[in-house]
């Protein structure tokens, strides 16, 4: 409703170039991933928080890294959830619509909680604002930041619209 009186705000991304810091910031969340997924699967996460992943979106080139909101992780080797935003390279991943990421495209987490933002994990966010080439350079409170960078080695495999 807000969107259709007022508009969508526009997206904040952030363009970058691959650097070792952002590898290693993606490996120790992949490394860290397992042990968070087992403290979501016991319910053991602070009150009102909500696990997201920051998955990638390969297309052209490019790579994109948006985040979703995890509804279930069963499986360990995908994840179900919502879009947190709207993916740029793939046009039919939108906002709260159904996602399921493959456990091999996630290079990131964070613990959000309503009204204090990220309390946990995060780390390539916070490389993200000290290495932005362009875009909007105001830190938020927000999930939104996304990254967009030349792609980084490997395919992987698409994120998937709903839950199948």
């Amino acid at each position: 409703m807000c969107a259709a009186v007022f508009g969508r705000p526009a997206p904040e991304i952030r363009y970058l170039a691959p650097s070792d810091e952002m590898d290693r910031a993606m490996r120790a969340a992949r490394a860290a991933l397992p042990a968070v997924r087992a403290r979501f699967l016991a319910d053991d996460l602070p009150p009102r928080a909500r696990l997201m992943v920051k998955h990638e979106i390969a297309e052209a080139g490019r790579s994109e890294y948006p985040w979703a909101y995890v509804t279930s992780c069963a499986d360990p080797g995908r994840v179900l959830g919502n879009s947190a935003g709207d993916a740029t390279l793939d046009p039919g991943i939108r906002a709260g619509r159904p996602i399921v990421v493959d456990a091999t495209a996630i290079i990131g987490w964070a613990i959000w909680i309503d009204g204090k933002g990220i309390v946990e994990g995060g780390q390539t966010n916070v490389i993200a604002r000290g290495h932005a080439a362009h875009g909007s350079q105001a830190p938020r409170q927000g999930y939104g930041d996304r990254i967009i960078t030349p792609a980084y080695g490997q395919a992987r495999p698409r994120a998937r619209r709903g839950c199948r």
